[in-house]
């Protein structure tokens, strides 16, 4: 593939906003991994009461399981980013690198989210589909209803050149 010049960008986006909520979340939930417990301790140990371990433990397990699916999705965040160039859409995530040409472009819908600043794409290329998060969705979406419009345009321009062959 060829490589695109910084001048030739359209959009770039990533998630570096959303990252930190990710980040404040699972920071929260690796200290109550570990505060729960101590704290459990000393609460009953001040009471003298018998410590319920059993639910101690299947409560900290519980928290330690979304930290680590919270360690995932803030990996995923810092990971995730968007290149939109006038020919091509590119996608990098942890485990893909998706490149799109914008002419294997069939059709796409997008939801503009009122709750957070990322809009979300469908693009069905080539018999596939992507999902693409971007805060651009009005730039996205005036690119590709060009490139439709002038797909449109050239058809129809085949159509009358072959028609006036006849």
């Amino acid at each position: 593939m060829e490589n695109n010049s910084i001048n030739d960008t359209i959009i770039s986006d990533n998630m570096k906003k959303e990252s930190k909520v990710v980040l404040s979340i699972m920071i929260l939930f690796f200290v109550l991994t570990v505060g729960l417990p101590i704290v459990a301790v000393i609460h009953f140990d001040y009471f003298h009461q018998d410590f319920p371990l059993l639910e101690a433990i299947i409560g900290d397990l519980v928290f330690f399981i979304v930290a680590c699916l919270l360690l995932f999705g803030f990996i995923y965040t810092i990971k995730y980013n968007v290149t939109i160039t006038k020919k091509q859409i590119q996608l990098k995530t942890i485990s893909k690198n998706v490149i799109i040409n914008v002419a294997d472009i069939k059709e796409y819908t997008y939801k503009v989210t009122t709750t957070s600043g990322l809009n979300r794409f469908k693009i069905f290329y080539l018999d596939k589909k992507i999902i693409i998060n971007t805060r651009y969705h009005e730039i996205l979406d005036k690119m590709l209803k060009e490139e439709f419009n002038n797909r449109y345009l050239n058809q129809t321009e085949t159509i009358n050149d072959n028609a006036s062959l006849c």
